[in-house]
């Protein structure tokens, strides 16, 4: 399992985006937990859960073969996003996020098929919103997000939860 740590508000969801994405987006801090398990029988995802313990949002691609292709989901099931592994930038190492209506919300790149530890999450029209750069030296690891040319205090933190700390 793996925590996030949601520091400052998210911009507010392009207008194209389903409505339903904004209702589990908040304005104070809140910790999910990302559970590594599909809540769909033979499914290939994971679900997201707030610090309450409600699912927030689910992420299958219902297929075991394949994960080029996933989606974001709310509790109910509906798609809010599909993601595709399928970089917009010539030898670019990403993936494209379209909204239920099938146009381009978000785009994440690294822009380096060798180094992994700095990825860029950009809007449709390739303006990056955070960089998101992979902590070194971490016992556990951990990567912060960034907004644009600010890099004093991430806007949010991902780490792994460890069991053996306890």
């Amino acid at each position: 399992m793996a925590n996030i740590y949601h520091h400052i508000p998210f911009p507010s969801p392009p207008p194209s985006s389903s409505s339903n994405a904004s209702s589990c987006l908040t304005s104070s801090r809140e910790i999910y937990t990302l559970w590594m398990k599909s809540l769909v029988l033979n499914g290939n995802g994971c679900t997201i859960y707030d610090s309450n313990g409600k699912v927030v949002y689910r992420v299958d691609n219902y297929d075991q073969k394949c994960c080029n292709e996933v989606y974001l989901m709310d509790q109910g099931g509906k798609t809010l996003y599909k993601m595709l592994r399928k970089s917009l930038v010539l030898n670019g190492n990403g993936c494209t996020i379209y909204d239920s209506n099938g146009k381009v919300v978000y785009r994440v790149d690294n822009y380096d098929q060798k180094c992994c530890n700095e990825v860029y999450l950009m809007d449709q029209g390739g303006k990056t919103l955070y960089k998101m750069l992979r902590k070194k030296l971490r016992v556990f690891g951990r990567w912060e997000a960034y907004s644009n040319g600010e890099e004093k205090r991430p806007r949010f933190r991902v780490k792994k939860a460890h069991g053996i700390l306890k």
